[in-house]
């Protein structure tokens, strides 16, 4: 740019020869790194239309405004009770990071916040309930990755990053700014199960990084995706592309059929009420479900059989293939609680296959992959280049 300055200054200062007008340049770039053309038309759009921008960052992103303002603690419509799943390995250290709160003894570890509270959380809990155990049992066989642990500033971190408002994490490399984004990932898909993420990095290398630890933790397959070229790159033998996600779902589809169809057996059922997701939810509201509601009703008359859940139990013969006994018959309540264990199994399999149906009502392979983006992904994880290039495919 210091030269063509120069050269432009002697043409017009002392009419030398203009070389500028003597030669062409045609430059060739590959095609994908050919995308400089499709950022510029992105930032263009982005200034010429109507950008939705929450009230609290308006004047934050425009350097109006003091940057304290964006704290969580000063939103609005804050989550009251947060669940910090396998973020801490006990209450004690949840506490120790919040020591200016009042513990209450509520199950599991949580913490209670209101939006008058300000840089402290307001009831801590102290207990741990039998689900967080066994978590905690089953991480250390390695059903479960590792509980955290961290110090009390990265817990801060995770409480600001799942609540309202703008959370910034700051420093040098080593220091577990992945693993702090990763456990806010984790933590906000539990305790917002209906929010959707989108995870933007600057390269693959960071993104697949960000992504494989994502992996680990307790986030099911079907809600991720990973777009871009550097899917290939993933240390995993899941496909988490478009096309990888499309073909997991459909086999999935299949696998919950055959397994309702072994379901209609035991329950001496025709088999075809298996046939497509559709008629799987009629089974479920005509069968299955009524049959539970018909044997907790005479439960409420039989709890002083011990024996009655295991002489009662509607789906009985469905769970044979499970580790046995299921239920031992010596306590009502232990017997209970398998049930319900067992009933909820039978409710996640049906909820799997509702979310199925999309893909079976769509035919188009084009269909079930846009779907699969804007309605079934729970995270969806690109560089900033990708979304450059595509923003005008992902707003159609």
């Amino acid at each position: 740019m210091a030269q063509y300055h120069m050269d432009v200054t002697d043409i017009a200062d002392k009419g030398t020869e203009d070389v500028y007008r003597t030669f062409n340049v045609l430059m060739r770039r590959k095609p994908k790194e050919n995308n400089f053309k499709a950022i510029l038309e992105s930032i263009r759009d982005l200034m010429n239309e109507y950008c939705i921008v929450p009230d609290w960052l308006h004047n934050i992103f425009l350097g109006y405004e003091n940057p304290s303002a964006a704290h969580w603690t000063n939103m609005p419509d804050l989550l009251e009770t947060v669940d910090f799943k396998d973020t801490v390995l006990d209450a004690e250290q949840l506490k120790e990071s919040f020591p200016d709160s009042r513990s209450a003894q509520v199950p599991g570890h949580t913490v209670t916040a209101h939006a008058a509270v300000h840089n402290r959380c307001d009831g801590v809990s102290a207990g741990v309930s039998s689900a967080r155990a066994w978590a905690a049992a089953a991480s250390h066989v390695g059903l479960l990755p590792e509980p955290i642990g961290g110090p009390a500033y990265e817990i801060g971190a995770i409480l600001s990053g799942i609540q309202p408002g703008l959370t910034m994490v700051v420093g040098p490399p080593g220091t577990g700014k992945t693993d702090t984004a990763v456990q806010i990932l984790n933590v906000l898909c539990h305790n917002c199960p209906s929010q959707r993420t989108l995870i933007i990095t600057h390269s693959n290398q960071a993104l697949n990084d960000l992504f494989e630890k994502i992996m680990q933790r307790d986030m099911p397959a079907c809600y991720l995706l990973r777009l871009g070229l550097g899917e290939q790159e993933l240390a995993n033998v899941l496909d988490f592309s478009r096309q990888g996600r499309v073909s997991a779902m459909l086999v999935r589809r299949l696998e919950l059929l055959n397994e309702v169809e072994r379901l209609a057996r035991s329950l001496q059922l025709p088999e075809d009420v298996g046939y497509t997701c559709e008629t799987a939810g009629y089974f479920w509201l005509l069968y299955v479900y009524s049959s539970w509601e018909q044997f907790l009703a005479s439960c409420e008359d039989n709890k002083d059989k011990p024996k009655f859940v295991q002489d009662c139990f509607p789906f009985k013969e469905f769970f044979s293939n499970t580790p046995q006994p299921v239920f031992t018959g010596q306590s009502f309540e232990k017997d209970m609680q398998e049930a319900k264990g067992c009933f909820c199994h039978l409710k996640t399999m049906f909820q799997e296959l509702e979310e199925c149906r999309a893909f079976e009502l769509l035919k188009s392979t084009a269909d079930q992959a846009n779907y699969l983006m804007t309605k079934q992904a729970k995270i969806v994880a690109m560089t900033c280049t990708h979304a450059a290039l595509k923003r005008k495919d992902f707003l159609q």
